[in-house]
């Protein structure tokens, strides 16, 4: 596993299950991440234990989700989710089963996940358990569902959303039968609820490749939040070089979008994704309020802001190429920044004008 091993409170649970007479294997993520060589952040195990024999071995844990089998066990502080071996239901909101039963079988459990990288299971002895090939088609970079990929993707639709965020977080490829899936089964996107949207297209603009969000546009997984498809992708190539923050990237996509007319405003984009932002919750308090003030802040807080922000990331880097400004350039960058960055800037400038001169004097 390329020197990465589980920390010693992980192998206790596992042990401990297993001392007890139930199978125990960690499962998903952090397997593929111990393949690739990463410490995983988080650890999962599932188990042939049900929820309340886990609860009874580890008295120390927490029941988070027994409809699913969950169980959260700690140790030292330190906390790991224990799930029971499933077999999931049909989904009838295309993101929640609507029944889970418990079975016995770790390839069925295994067999209802989404990517075969994250259908691997490991057990203490380290045998890796890999029925669908996840292996494999993680040293051959490849993302690709497990069994059919439309029926994976009908069952849940934020597995779309998925793919393409591994794809650019892992630089790996989505094979083309799972591609061809996204593609048809794009217009299920419109049934997960914007919060989940919206934390996925996050994740995905914070990758060193966000510019990933364009394939998003690209296949219609974003249609019901826009009014049209982007025409130029090259527009959004640029997003890798700006500060790897949420905000400036947000503010970035957004600037791009309304040039476009893809969307009306970047405030009403965001409203629509719900994105936490202080203004907006400062708007919606003033909005429910009926205070007048508030809606100048929103504006002034919103998409104002967003363009502010794009503009000092691009001046920044600009000021890092060395490109040339015209006067006419600098006078509209000064005019479109903020006031305090406006001060600082001529500060800075006041001192580079200083220093300029005093290594012109003679010696």
């Amino acid at each position: 596993m390329a020197n990465v091993s589980p920390p010693k409170y992980v192998k206790h649970i596992l042990i401990t299950l297993q001392s007890r007479g139930h199978a125990a294997y960690l499962v998903g993520g952090c397997v593929r991440d111990m393949i690739l060589g990463v410490h995983p952040q988080d650890w999962d195990i599932c188990t042939s234990a049900l929820p309340e024999q886990t609860l009874e071995i580890f008295p120390n844990s927490r029941p988070t989700g027994l409809k699913h089998g969950t169980v959260t066990v700690y140790v030292n502080s330190r906390s790991v989710e224990v799930t029971t071996f499933r077999s999931d239901g049909a989904y009838a909101d295309h993101r929640h089963p609507t029944a889970v039963s418990f079975v016995g079988d770790l390839t069925t459990d295994l067999s209802r996940r989404d990517f075969t990288m994250n259908a691997i299971a490991l057990p203490p002895d380290g045998l890796v358990v890999d029925p669908f090939g996840g292996v494999d088609d993680i040293k051959n970079r490849i993302i690709r569902c497990v069994g059919y990929p439309e029926l994976r993707f009908e069952e849940d639709a934020l597995r779309m959303f998925r793919a393409l965020r591994f794809s650019a977080r892992l630089g790996f490829t989505i094979e083309e039968k799972t591609l061809s899936a996204i593609e048809k089964k794009a217009p299920l996107a419109a049934s997960l609820a914007p919060e989940r949207v919206r934390d996925e297209v996050e994740k995905i603009l914070l990758t060193r490749s966000p510019e990933m969000v364009y394939t998003l546009i690209e296949l219609g997984l974003l249609d019901a939040f826009l009014k049209k498809r982007m025409p130029e992708p090259w527009r959004l190539h640029r997003l890798g070089s700006i500060q790897r923050k949420a905000m400036p990237r947000w503010a970035a996509l957004c600037c791009a979008l309304e040039k476009f007319g893809c969307i009306d405003s970047a405030e009403e984009f965001l409203d629509t994704l719900l994105l936490k932002r202080r203004s907006a919750c400062k708007a919606a308090e003033a909005r429910r309020q009926g205070s007048v003030e508030a809606r100048t802040m929103r504006l002034r807080g919103g998409q104002r802001e967003l363009r502010r922000t794009v503009l000092r990331c691009f001046q920044r880097r600009r000021k890092r190429a060395g490109a040339a400004r015209s006067p006419e350039e600098r006078r509209m960058l000064l005019d479109e920044a903020p006031r305090r960055h406006r001060r600082r800037s001529a500060r800075a400038w006041s001192v580079r004008q200083r220093a300029g001169r005093h290594a012109a004097l003679p010696a």
